[in-house]
């Protein structure tokens, strides 16, 4: 009688050591939900309206041919080429992302990315045919030179095609 007092009460006693650490498994990764009442208003995303991510260094991380891959893309919407792959938006915080991934990275051609987003950061984007030629030239082009800058209404015509590329391949036209 003591011995199957003592088997139930080590059967249980697994049982609930078994399901404590179930949920714990099953718990772990879930995010928190975040208190509303402690979200600055300023690190909403106007677009999104999601909490902006808190940045490390992890976050700008990237191997320099995906650097100037992204760089020659958002050089597309400013000039003129006959044939162009890729398109990333050449946006005021898509230029400061870019500049601080600088800052965290060892590029061969750091230089050249620098003197040319800090153009753009100025609202000189004169350089563009040249940035896009020389990237162009560094993957190995053969198909695409740019040839001159797109006018304000090309650019805009571009920029309008893009949104409703993105919108179609998105399946949400």
């Amino acid at each position: 009688m003591r011995n199957k007092y003592w088997m139930v009460v080590a059967s249980l006693i697994i049982a609930v050591a078994g399901i404590a650490a179930a949920v714990i498994l099953l718990n772990q990764g879930k995010a928190k939900p975040q208190d509303s009442e402690n979200i600055n208003p300023e690190s909403i995303n106007t677009e999104t309206r999601q909490p902006i991510k808190a940045s490390t260094s992890d976050d700008y991380t990237m191997p320099e041919e995906v650097f100037m891959q992204t760089m020659h893309e958002m050089t597309h919407q400013k000039v003129k080429a006959d044939t162009k792959w890729g398109f990333t938006p050449m946006t005021e915080e898509q230029i400061d992302k870019m500049l601080t991934i600088l800052e965290y990275n060892d590029y061969e051609h750091e230089e050249f990315y620098r003197e040319a987003l800090t153009a753009w950061k100025n609202g000189d984007f004169s350089n563009a045919v040249k940035v896009h030629n020389k990237i162009w030239k560094w993957q190995g082009g053969t198909i695409g030179k740019a040839t001159g800058l797109l006018s304000r209404e090309e650019e805009e015509e571009y920029l309008e095609h893009q949104t409703e590329k993105s919108f179609s391949q998105s399946g949400r036209n």
